[in-house]
């Protein structure tokens, strides 16, 4: 059916009151006569880097720029290690799946590397390759790669991390961001931490539930660590010999899950490798 819009319907039948074309013949008193009006659907905001929409909401919401909606089940995607990496026996598969993925992001881009969070989606590409872009007087680069629309980073992050411990990852010094929003583009601070060979992957971790509630789940991660390097007058093959013999200390770190009105949620993590403290 064809529609007028109603500023121009009420101007057509002004001007026909006006010339008497409104007839007993034209409208019979029968009629109703009903004008149409033309509506645009109303979009969900954008969000920001400080943005107050609930992850809850914008997960079930229509994408911002009309492009479909990004499909939470394989985000992130998971290496061959973190598909067997060691995980907590007392969560369930989806809980299993949702720490993977948290370490994904944890040691990758919030962790060793921001540029992680492009998956090397480019391997031949260089950082010279990139736009840099200036975002609150910082130089960042803007993404190209699995997220470089912001909404879909947010929505990603949010799927696993709570929105305090997202913003608590993402702010590294004076209120610095990692990943900062700029024209709905994701834009990355070039940072990177070093690794340590200390952990002594002969050993994995393990797990110990504190606390399990409907509303919270706690327990530790508990890392193996020698030292990595060979001591003086050790071989290499000496010192492998080592490692697989034993190690010389451990260390646990606390992680936390808590319900929230989206599911399950991250409000702390924890790495063996990216948080340890031994030196050796």
């Amino acid at each position: 059916m064809y529609k007028r819009s109603a500023p121009i319907c009420a101007l057509i039948l002004a001007v026909c009151l006006l010339s008497g074309c409104t007839s007993d013949a034209s409208v019979p008193p029968s009629v109703s006569v009903v004008f149409e009006t033309s509506t645009t659907p109303s979009e969900p905001p954008l969000p920001s880097n400080n943005a107050t929409i609930s992850p809850s909401e914008l997960l079930h919401s229509p994408s911002a720029s009309n492009r479909p909606a990004i499909d939470l089940t394989n985000e992130p995607p998971l290496s061959e290690y973190q598909q067997t990496m060691p995980v907590p026996d007392f969560l369930d598969t989806e809980l299993q799946t949702l720490y993977r993925k948290a370490s994904n992001l944890y040691v990758g881009p919030f962790g060793f590397m921001s540029m992680d969070i492009e998956y090397a989606t480019f391997e031949e590409q260089t950082l010279s390759q990139y736009e840099s872009v200036n975002v609150n007087g910082y130089e960042y680069l803007k993404a190209h790669g699995r997220y470089k629309h912001w909404e879909d980073f947010f929505i990603v992050t949010h799927s696993i991390f709570t929105d305090e411990y997202f913003n608590d990852l993402n702010t590294i010094s004076d209120g610095m961001d990692r990943f900062a929003e700029k024209d709905g583009n994701l834009c990355v601070l070039d940072v990177a931490n070093g690794s340590s060979p200390h952990r002594n992957e002969n050993f994995p971790d393990e797990f110990a539930l504190l606390e399990r509630t409907d509303t919270t789940i706690s327990f530790t991660v508990k890392g193996f660590y020698s030292y990595g390097y060979p001591h003086e007058g050790e071989s290499f093959e000496e010192r492998d010999a080592r490692l697989k013999a034993g190690y010389e200390s451990t260390e646990e770190f606390p992680i936390e899950m808590i319900m929230t009105d989206g599911g399950w949620r991250f409000s702390k993590f924890a790495d063996t490798v990216l948080d340890m403290s031994y030196i050796g």
